[in-house]
């Protein structure tokens, strides 16, 4: 195993604090849709339910969240009266905004970690960082050339990627239990 470079140590640190704070979000938004879209696991409908939902990648994750606030009416929930129908409007239109903002977050956390997980780091100070900042270095090869961009990384920008992760979970997962909960609500 590679020893990490002295002064970088926080630096993994939080970069592996990013990667837990995003598999928690990824869990959650998985587990959310797998239970409102199905909350019977032990049956044969449940377990497809299931496997379908833990092999979709993020991406699909959030696209099949994103799609709920079109799904969800008060005429396919089967409410008819007027008062209810009001009433369930506005509970649908403060929990689609909610969805909407998490999901939001959760795609700007993904591409974050997407960009921290699948770069080369350099632990170097001063080769092509200043003390105290990693720098990573992502090579792209397309059709003509080769693109290298570096790019420095602190602690603090990292950290500030778990706190995104971490907030859009609570905002998605609350979301999709109000989801769960509106449907099963006596209009």
């Amino acid at each position: 195993m590679t020893e990490v470079a002295p002064g970088y140590r926080e630096h993994y640190q939080a970069i592996g604090q990013m990667i837990v704070a995003f598999q928690g979000l990824e869990a959650t938004l998985k587990a959310e849709l797998t239970l409102l879209m199905n909350n019977e696991l032990g049956t044969v409908a449940g377990q497809l339910v299931y496997a379908m939902v833990a092999e979709a990648s993020f991406g699909t994750a959030v696209r099949i969240a994103s799609a709920i606030p079109g799904i969800f009416t008060p005429a396919r929930i089967g409410v008819t009266k007027e008062e209810s129908v009001i009433r369930l409007s506005q509970c649908l239109l403060e929990t689609s905004e909610q969805l909407k903002k998490g999901l939001k977050v959760a795609t700007e956390v993904e591409e974050r970690r997407n960009q921290l997980v699948h770069s080369h780091w350099f632990e170097s100070a001063g080769y092509v960082a200043p003390d105290g900042v990693m720098s990573r270095m992502k090579t792209k090869t397309r059709k003509g050339g080769v693109s290298i961009a570096f790019e420095h990384e602190s602690i603090e920008a990292i950290a500030a990627v778990t706190a995104q992760a971490r907030s859009a979970q609570e905002l998605v997962g609350a979301a999709l239990r109000d989801y769960k909960q509106i449907v099963a609500y006596e209009w």
